[in-house]
């Protein structure tokens, strides 16, 4: 068993089956490819996305009744402001500099004017690098039209993997070592967008993932193997190709877990509760089990929902899922109207008789 022991005030030693180690001084950092770096960074920096949240000043934004006002991930901090209190924000950032030594570098530093009352303020003032169009955040390129989501990041990664297989095509590559190939490389890039981005990709641009990839596979040649057998599992016969629509089906889907809750809108989870709020009177779960996506259109005006609501009925189809009614709710059900105008329904559902 081992065991750290750390005092602000004393020196701390490391001790393993009770045998105590040599007393070592602490210092500010911790040495390069530690793997108590990143754990300790995320406890040091926590203070500061407490303080930005409770900071009055910072106004956030609200989207069906949820306040957001910043999203951290190690170092990448993204605030969301309106109204622009930028001097609060900017004080609070230099006070937990000066305490902690985490430094906030301006030059690469960017604002995002969303809104065109946003563009028309004098923002040129601020000591920031305007970016108009998007900006890029952990990998994702965040647009100012939901639109252009799309060309700016699947659009553009199927251009760099295309010229990353032309790069690899003059490499002396067995079958098996270009599919692999595609599993350790491509697919990590495109299943990291599909998990990150909930938009609806058509099947033509499936088309041309599979046509890049399949022509990296055979160098060019004529294929020897249709598609569907290289997709096989290797316990029949095939190498595992990846089938990149299942991944993106499969990572869009996995959010229906979350919401088969049972009141999503209470949760801690800020796009989940948005993703409820916005859909009320019904639910998020009665419209999963809607037989007809035609029916779920006017309840889902929320775009993300009303895209993940259209990959869900395109799984079904394709696989022939029917509809169950066994697992829709009691309550808010818009395919069940009493459920929306008596209260009763709610408290059944609160006390446990929840589906039909």
């Amino acid at each position: 068993m081992n065991r750290l022991t750390l005092a602000a005030f004393l020196k701390p030693f490391h001790e393993t089956n009770n045998t105590q180690s040599e007393y070592f001084p602490l210092y500010r950092s911790t040495r390069q490819g530690c793997p108590l770096s990143p754990l300790l960074f995320a406890l040091a920096v926590e203070p500061l996305s407490s303080a930005l949240r409770s900071n009055t000043q910072i106004t956030g934004i609200v989207r069906n009744g949820r306040k957001v006002r910043v999203s951290l991930y190690a170092d990448d901090l993204l605030l969301y402001i309106s109204n622009l209190p930028v001097p609060a924000a900017l004080t609070t950032l230099q006070s937990f500099s000066e305490i902690s030594g985490y430094k906030l570098n301006l030059n690469k530093s960017e604002l995002f004017p969303i809104s065109t009352a946003a563009r028309n303020d004098p923002l040129y003032s601020l000591p920031f690098k305007i970016a108009h169009h998007n900006f890029t955040y952990l990998g994702v390129c965040v647009t100012s039209k939901f639109e252009d989501l799309l060309k700016a990041n699947f659009v553009s990664l199927l251009s760099k993997v295309r010229e990353d297989c032309e790069r690899w095509s003059i490499l002396n590559l067995s079958l098996t070592a270009r599919v692999n190939t595609v599993k350790m490389n491509i697919l990590p890039r495109f299943s990291y967008l599909f998990q990150c981005i909930p938009i609806f990709l058509p099947q033509s641009f499936f088309q041309k993932v599979d046509s890049v990839i399949y022509e990296f596979i055979w160098n060019k040649k004529v294929p020897r193997l249709r598609k569907q057998y290289l997709q096989r599992p290797r316990k029949l016969g095939g190498l595992a190709l990846p089938h990149f629509r299942f991944y993106y089906w499969a990572s869009n889907i996995r959010i229906l877990k979350y919401w088969l809750q049972s009141e999503p809108s209470d949760a801690q989870i800020n796009w989940l509760a948005i993703e409820a709020n916005s859909v009320k009177p019904t639910s998020l779960r009665a419209l999963v089990h809607s037989a007809i996506l035609s029916s779920t259109l006017p309840y889902s005006k929320n775009r993300i929902v009303r895209t993940t609501l259209r990959i869900w009925v395109q799984f079904k189809r394709y696989f022939g899922l029917q509809t169950s009614y066994t697992y829709a709710p009691l309550a808010a059900n818009h395919q069940f109207p009493p459920s929306l105008v008596d209260d009763l329904f709610s408290m059944w559902s609160k006390k446990g008789n929840s589906l039909f």
